[in-house]
């Protein structure tokens, strides 16, 4: 469900309730006259509250709903049945129909609740399928009918919602006002009422003889950015028949709750941990991590369909629709762990993770590869897959201590970069580069950043740290192609550049950490670094790019910042989502401008201790966090969620948590999600143009993970006891497209005139929709569009559309000047033309006539002549040319000197004198024919338009004798 402006308007009807078959006779007549008189001392059923407490649901249609001829009610998609009435619903319309029986006459009486203006063409959706079994035969075919709990029709009204469910005994709808949409669009039209009463509770009674319907008053309200509900006073409008909503004026931001599509497990007979998602240009996504099972990871004929030994890597992708394509082993005999995963935009997949299987274990190292050799140790890895799955190659990157890759992704070019942290002095740097030597000190471990082509082959690599330790996990890329690598730090030296955001280490040492995030050149070049912490322990766990703004997410336990310069108190900033840290350890969300300017930073977190692990921003103004909670209060689940309530044990294990907020730090909604034991969101991606979010990590609960349209559903049996499995979860949301602002070009022109038009960019539509005047010509699906208009104007209009909305509509009128076509005259040895002009220039042959510029020109020789005219607002034309033989006009003839036409400007008649008897044909000056008379005298005008005409008279033999123009004036 989507809300914005949060508006549901809750109208609840119910009434006595009965179980009943479903007998197609009684469905047969579904909508009889209105008019049936109710007899006197027969009970009257009404709607009141239970009447559908034992109903089955909404049931479908599926032709067993006919009318009272028998023919099917194509129209009605839904049925709800109680004791006595039905409910017939169809797209924008409720319908009653009340059956009562007196002895042995049945008296039927139906009203219609229509809601007027409403689209008939609105998207309907159901959802909550019941447990209600029944079939229908037509034509020897066996149909079965569902029952439903919930329908929504989708802009039922321009960005309005309609959604129907049934609660608590209750029938109730909704109308969701979305941004955009206006309340005072709905009106809802009783038809067959024969009272129609507010009451003085603000409710609504509709009655009718047979019996009438209550709606309690309307209730309202919208919720910010915090979860935080406010009501708004609203109340029903009765005119006549229809009702309409009153409310005051109200605020809100906009609020899209995501719809769980579908959820898998994915796991075998022993553990799993799934610790990274990826999505590529196709909407496929990819999840990976690590496994010791030998069943249910890889799918036949893949690169490496059985299990090696210790942990291995898995690699499965998955279609948009949650099947599984392939899946794939990838490791040696020791421990194999995938920790990152990229796909680039010719659908090739890349792996960064860390082995301990050196040469010789059957890791499957590529000879040519940067470093074929095992480091020593734990070396890190980066392996690249086609789309397929089929393995294109791998290198270690390792020397000789321990070493973890925990990030790679891939530029549009092709170009990949590689980060992790590291221990060892050797093979991870290149000579030159911007620090190509470990730091020495205890404990001291550094980050690493290395960059590599499309083939695997290394261009440069560095270290990053100071004199103890660093750690990183998560790196991005900006439009640039700058790199953006944050992590964990224990260094007072190394990390921060003069004039950074924060420049000094704030953390409690020895234990103390600080976030650090840095930013690179394609280069390799740093461009600025910066601490981010208080006292406590701070982490960077994730780090994403969009709208020019660098994420970075992780845990603390910094309440303030001591005597620190930078934290006036804690890590947020002022106004943010959350501004104090609430319990054992919070998630942190800190936005970045590409100059290393913090624009805003908030807490999130409850009572327990609570990290943020991934983030996804998808580059149209939204930032997407998972992570893992013990908290049971304090995250704030938005209404409507997924999950708004804590399901785990928080002295056993996590729930997850998964959260939008705007490029401003405003959060939109908030959910857990998870089962009643331990479950880790590790990491999230998406796909915005299809609107998609995937999230993924590792669960331990039987329940509460998936969906059972879900590639697995259930959870794998591990005979030890020990059931973990990884987990991938879609969600859906359909971003509203608002209005286009305005449409910008030239809105007077000259007819046939070609223009260019545009209209600014919406930043959540993919697609434009523009609407021409009749004739005009011009195609596009982008805010830009060039037309060719035709001789008259109109209204041009534009919608802004993605793949689930589409905008209202912005038009603009675009006026056509009337200027009449070049037309000659003929007048003797004269040519002229129907209409004035500004300027005139007579051709001869295609050549111009020099000095030839007035009105009237005088032939003296044969030739083909035309005429290029200018109107006075600049609009050009060229007439037809006109054929002149033996120095005289073509078809000149002598009695057109005897002929007279009169009067003109004429208002009513135009008379015609002429010495023989004459046929005359009034046409536009476009040629159109508006009228043929024969053996004329005189031709009426009183019915035409203002204007120019062209009147051509011939004689009786059809010979020609002269064209004249008539100006019809009105006064």
């Amino acid at each position: 469900m989507i809300r914005s402006k949060y508006f549901p308007l809750v109208l609840l009807f119910s009434g006595m309730f009965s179980t009943q078959n479903d007998v197609l006779a009684q469905e047969s007549n579904p909508f009889p006259s209105s008019n049936v008189p109710f007899p006197s001392g027969i009970m009257k059923p009404n709607l009141q509250p239970g009447t559908f407490g034992e109903a089955f649901g909404f049931i479908e249609n599926k032709g067993q709903i006919k009318d009272q001829s028998g023919k099917n009610r194509k129209d009605v998609q839904f049925k709800l049945s109680a004791e006595n009435v039905n409910v017939f619903i169809s797209n924008g319309a409720l319908h009653y129909q009340w059956t009562v029986k007196n002895g042995e006459k049945t008296n039927i009486y139906r009203m219609d609740m229509l809601l007027a203006g409403a689209n008939k063409h609105a998207k309907m959706e159901r959802s909550g399928v019941q447990q209600y079994h029944e079939s229908y035969v037509s034509k020897g075919k066996t149909m079965d009918i569902a029952a439903y709990e919930k329908i929504v029709y989708k802009n039922i009204y321009h960005n309005i919602d309609w959604q129907l469910y049934l609660k608590d005994g209750h029938m109730e709808y909704d109308f969701v006002v979305h941004p955009g949409g206006n309340v005072s669009d709905i009106q809802l039209s009783y038809n067959g009422a024969s009272d129609l009463q507010k009451q003085t509770d603000g409710g609504l009674r509709v009655t009718t003889p047979m019996g009438y319907v209550t709606e309690q008053s309307p209730y309202s309200y919208t919720t910010n950015g915090y979860g935080e509900s406010k009501t708004v006073a609203s109340n029903f409008s009765v005119k006549g028949n229809t009702v309409s909503f009153n409310t005051d004026k109200y605020e809100g931001t906009l609020i899209i709750d995501p719809i769980l599509q579908w959820a898998t497990y994915y796991g075998g007979n022993n553990p799993e941990n799934g610790y990274a998602v990826a999505t590529d240009a196709a909407g496929n996504v990819y999840l990976t991590g690590y496994t010791s099972s030998t069943t249910n990871i890889a799918t036949a004929g893949a690169y490496l369909s059985t299990y090696v030994a210790g942990n291995d890597v898995f690699l499965a992708k998955f279609n948009s629709a949650g099947a599984r394509i392939w899946g794939t082993y990838f490791g040696g005999v020791n421990g194999d762990q995938a920790n990152a995963i990229t796909c680039d935009k010719w659908g090739n997949v890349y792996l960064a993770g860390n082995t301990t299987s050196g040469s010789g274990s059957g890791f499957p190292v590529t000879a040519s590869s940067a470093q074929s050799s095992f480091g020593g140790g734990t070396d890190a890895f980066l392996a690249k897959f086609d789309t397929a799955g089929n393995f294109k190659w791998t290198t270690y990157y390792g020397g000789t201590g321990t070493d973890y890759g925990y990030c790679v992704k891939v530029t549009d070019s092709g170009t990949v970069y590689f980060s992790g942290t590291t221990t060892s002095p050797n093979n991870m740097s290149t000579p030159g580069s911007f620090k190509d030597t470990l730091s020495t000190g205890l404990n001291t471990s550094d980050a690493f950043l290395a960059k590599f082509d499309t083939a695997g082959v290394r261009q440069w690599g560095t270290y990053y740290g100071g004199n103890d330790y660093e750690d990183s996990r998560a790196i991005a890329i900006d439009d640039s192609g700058n790199v953006y690598m944050s992590g964990t730090t224990r260094s007072v030296m190394g990390i921060a550049t003069a004039n950074a955001f924060q420049t000094s280490f704030a953390g409690t040492l020895p234990y103390g950490n600080d976030a650090f995030l840095a930013k690179f050149t394609s280069a390799g070049t740093r461009v600025w670094g910066t601490y981010f912490g208080g006292l406590g322990n701070d982490a960077a766990a994730g780090v994403s790019y969009g709208n020019g703004l660098v994420n970075m997410v992780g845990s603390t336990s910094s309440a303030s910042a001591g005597t620190s310069t930078y934290w006036s108190a804690g890590l947020a900033t002022t106004g943010a989502y959350q501004d104090t840290q609430r319990g054992n350890g919070d998630a942190f969300i800190a936005q970045f401008d590409v100059n290393g300017a913090r624009t805003w930073s908030t807490y999130v977190g409850g009572e327990g201790a609570d990290a943020a692990n991934g983030v996804y921003a998808d580059g149209i103004g939204n930032i997407y966090v998972v992570g893992q909670t013990k908290s049971k209060t304090g995250m704030f689940p938005t209404p409507g969620v997924l999950r708004d309530t804590f399901t785990g044990n928080p002295n056993l294990g996590n729930d997850i948590f998964l959260a939008k907020f705007n490029n401003q730090g405003v959060r939109q909604w908030g959910t857990y999600y998870g089962g009643t034991m331990e479950d880790v969101g590790r990491a999230i991606a998406g796909l915005a143009s299809a609107g998609t979010v995937y999230f993924s990590g590792v669960t331990s609960s039987v329940t509460g993970m998936a969906t059972a349209n879900g590639f697995q559903p259930v959870q794998s049996n591990n005979p030890s006891g020990n059931n973990q499995d990884a987990f991938l979860v879609k969600l859906f949301e359909c971003p509203p497209v608002q209005k286009p602002d305005t449409i910008v070009g030239i809105d007077s022109i000259c007819p046939l005139s070609t223009i260019t038009l545009t209209t600014p960019k919406q930043p959540t539509a993919t697609a434009y929709i523009w609407t021409l005047p009749n004739g005009w010509t011009g195609t596009s699906d982008s805010n830009s569009i060039t037309v060719t208009a035709t001789q008259s104007g109109g209204f041009i209009t534009v919608k802004a559309a993605n793949f689930c909305d589409t905008s209202a509509a912005d038009s603009m009128s675009v006026y056509v000047y009337m200027v009449a076509p070049a037309v000659i005259t003929v007048n003797g040895f004269v040519l002229g033309t129907a209409s004035s002009y500004a300027t005139y220039q007579w051709i001869l042959n295609n050549g111009v006539i020099p000095g030839a510029t007035n009105a009237t020109y005088t032939v003296t020789q044969n030739g083909n002549y035309s005429v290029a005219v200018t109107s006075p607002q600049g609009c050009v034309d060229t007439s037809v040319a006109y054929v002149v033989t033996n120095v005289g006009v073509n078809n000149i003839n002598p009695i057109a000197a005897q002929v007279s036409i009169f009067p003109n400007p004429a208002k009513d008649v135009v008379n015609i004198y002429a010495p023989v008897k004459v046929n005359a044909t009034l046409t536009d000056v476009a040629g159109k024919v508006i009228k043929t008379q024969n053996n004329v005298q005189s031709i009426s005008v009183n019915e035409l338009a203002e204007g120019v005409y062209l009147l051509r008279l011939t004689d009786a033999n059809g010979t020609f004798i002269k064209v004249e123009k008539i100006i019809k004036q009105n006064k």
